[in-house]
């Protein structure tokens, strides 16, 4: 784990110490939900853009006319007889 300094207005310091009695657990908990949530939204954008990309849509068309060609629906058609 890194050690670093940073500089935090004197009311900032008062809510961190008012909210927790372990500054550098809540600050990391803090960034860990920035992450998550540029992560999110990061992959969300790329749904989107994948979604309205002709090419894609055309590949996800054939994959899904061809998933269950030959395939039998039934559970005794998924298990193997004995």
């Amino acid at each position: 784990m890194s050690k670093i300094s940073i500089n935090l207005d004197d009311s900032s310091l008062e809510f961190l110490d008012r909210v927790t009695k372990n500054r550098s657990q809540y600050i990391n908990e803090l960034i860990q939900q920035q992450r998550r949530k540029a992560f999110e939204a990061k992959l969300e954008a790329d749904y989107r853009e994948q979604s309205n990309d002709p090419e894609w849509q055309a590949e996800i068309e054939l994959w899904d006319s061809t998933a269950g060609d030959g395939l039998d629906d039934s559970v005794e058609g998924m298990v193997a007889d004995e």
